[in-house]
């Protein structure tokens, strides 16, 4: 528009613009009006517009009637017609100033200042107090873990293993360990092992959203797992997300380039991860772990991740040997949140809705018990697996439990029971998959198969139609027991007879992420028939290696 601000305030006399003035300033006029000089009061007064603009809202509101009231008819029509001000009956003058009263940032434009002044003039109300919540939040068991590693770290022990249920994040807690290490520690490299893509990619994804708000400087993220052609020379600051058979391999070359490129890269670990850690006794990988602790700094630091923290469930002494091993691998100290009044920490978790409230449902059929009674090692008889998934009353009675659960809602026991309820089914081999996928696309369910040799891109295409809900049911032989988040799972069926608990517990998290991890409030696990109380007691199984491990107490270190 075609208005000046010095047109807007033509019609100010001296005594209008001096009642805007501050004593100070007043003092001054006078002092100088008493000396001759003249003075230009419109460019005075164009000075604290914005400060004007900006005041109280009574004495801004004075101001802007004061500044309408002095347009002449003429200027009056031409801000009506430029802002569409309706007049309505109203007297015009009233009608303007009630509109820019409600628009100081419009009549601040025309004044020529800053276009947010109404904004400023909020913003000098300051809140006293403001709640800021952070970009990259951890929760408190999370924190109280994140310090008991620090305290280990602090009393010079330099292994460990973080031991949390699925669901709870261990990822996390341990990104957010590495990010303070990273913080504090310069030239160090922390490698991250993992032996499935998922998982490798999981951890980097968690890292590379940490850092940039948590972090301190620059760091460089890389990946060498998979078909990555990375190289690891000249790496001496940063995160890495190695596959363990990735790392392997290159251990096992013979060129003395690349076994030079290694040491090298070796000598500035100062943390080492080992996801699933339940894994680490395997003897390439433990290999894998003690040749980098003996080549690199003193104070590197071995952490491992697990939500089953043993190599098999023990019967006797004997076969506790092995969970012992794995305890003595991670220097005996296993760190786990104890949180009192609570008998375990997924009674916590769960009613803090971190975790799902979990039912476990049985999978009966004709003939269930016998057929196990005879056959004891009935998880490696390839024979009875077959005969298994051949099995037309037992996969019928899969099918019926599946449909049950996912078309049926459940008011009773779920907050959302128009919700879709989406399952994972847990087959018995291959054909066992193939067949589940066919009764149960046949019964109206979207399904679709993942199995171990499932191509990788036809795999993420069918994971992510499963997590935009396109997808009812995956049905998986190999795959999903770890490194698949899908909160969307509110259900899971163990076709599988299985005697392992790790396997067990790995199986049945895959819906256990409560409200608050996105996941569901209820969720079911379906399995074959099992008299073993670890199997239907999530609190006892997830207790059942402490045994196994020296636990130091804080008043120990």
């Amino acid at each position: 528009m075609d208005i000046t601000p010095t047109e807007l305030l033509t019609n100010f006399s001296k005594m209008d613009c001096y009642d805007y003035y501050d004593n100070e300033t007043k003092s001054i006029i006078l002092d100088l009006e008493d000396k001759k000089v003249p003075i230009d009061y419109h460019a005075l007064i164009l000075t604290r517009i914005d400060e004007i603009l900006a005041e109280e809202s009574d004495k801004r509101f004075s101001f802007v009637e004061l500044l309408i009231n002095k347009q002449s008819p003429s200027t009056l029509k031409n801000l009506i017609n430029h802002f569409n001000i309706e007049v309505l009956n109203s007297n015009e003058y009233l009608a303007v100033a009630s509109y820019f009263k409600k628009n100081i940032g419009q009549l601040s434009q025309i004044l020529g200042f800053y276009s947010n002044t109404e904004e400023l003039a909020q913003n000098s109300k300051f809140e006293q107090v403001t709640r800021i919540e952070p970009k990259y939040p951890v929760r408190k068991y999370q924190q109280s873990c994140t310090s008991d590693l620090w305290d280990l770290y602090d009393n010079k022990e330099r292994r460990a293993l973080l031991h949390l249920p699925t669901g709870a994040g261990k990822t996390r807690t341990a990104i957010n360990f590495i990010c303070e290490y990273l913080r504090d520690n310069t030239n160090k490299n922390v490698v991250w092992f993992a032996d499935t893509v998922e998982l490798c990619e999981q951890a980097r994804n968690e890292f590379n959203l940490a850092w940039q708000y948590i972090g301190n400087r620059g760091m460089g993220s890389f990946a060498f797992y998979s078909s990555s052609d990375l190289s690891l020379s000249g790496i001496n600051e940063g995160f890495i997300v190695a596959g363990l058979q990735k790392f392997h391999s290159q251990e096992s070359s013979n060129s003395i380039n690349v076994k030079f490129i290694l040491d090298t890269f070796k000598k500035d670990v100062g943390l080492i991860v080992f996801d699933e850690a339940h894994k680490a006794l395997a003897s390439t990988y433990k290999e894998i772990i003690i040749d980098i602790i003996k080549k690199a700094d003193t104070n590197c630091f071995l952490l491992g991740l697990s939500a089953t923290p043993g190599r098999k469930t023990y019967i006797n002494g004997e076969d506790d040997k092995e969970n012992q091993k794995l305890s003595e691998l991670f220097g005996n100290n296993k760190v786990t949140p104890h949180i009192p009044g609570y008998v375990s920490i997924i009674e916590y978790l769960i009613e803090k809705k971190f975790l799902s409230n979990y039912t476990i449902l049985p999978i009966n059929y004709d003939n269930s018990e016998t057929v196990f009674r005879m056959h004891g090692n009935f998880e490696n008889d390839s024979n009875l697996m077959s005969y298994l998934a051949d099995s037309d009353l037992r996969n019928q009675e899969i099918v019926n439990k599946v449909i049950k659960e996912i078309l049926e809602p459940h008011p009773e026991i779920d907050e959302k029971p128009h919700a879709l309820n989406q399952g994972i089914v847990f087959a018995l081999n291959v054909n066992h998959a193939k067949r589940l996928e066919i009764l149960l696309n046949n019964a109206g369910i979207k399904s679709k198969v993942i199995v171990g040799k499932t191509d990788s891109f036809q795999r993420s295409v069918a994971i992510q139609r499963y997590k935009n809900q396109e997808i009812r049911v995956l049905i998986n032989y190999g795959v999903l027991t770890a490194g698949f988040d899908a909160p969307c799972t509110n259900s899971v069926f163990i076709t599988r007879p299985t005697s392992s608990l790790i396997q067990y517990l790995q199986m049945a998290g895959r819906a256990m992420r409560g409200p608050k991890s996105g996941g569901s409030k209820n969720c079911r696990i379906y399995t074959v028939k099992d008299d073993d109380e670890q199997f239907n007691n999530m609190y006892n199984a997830f207790k059942y290696w402490d045994t196994s491990w020296k636990t130091k107490n804080k008043d120990q270190l």
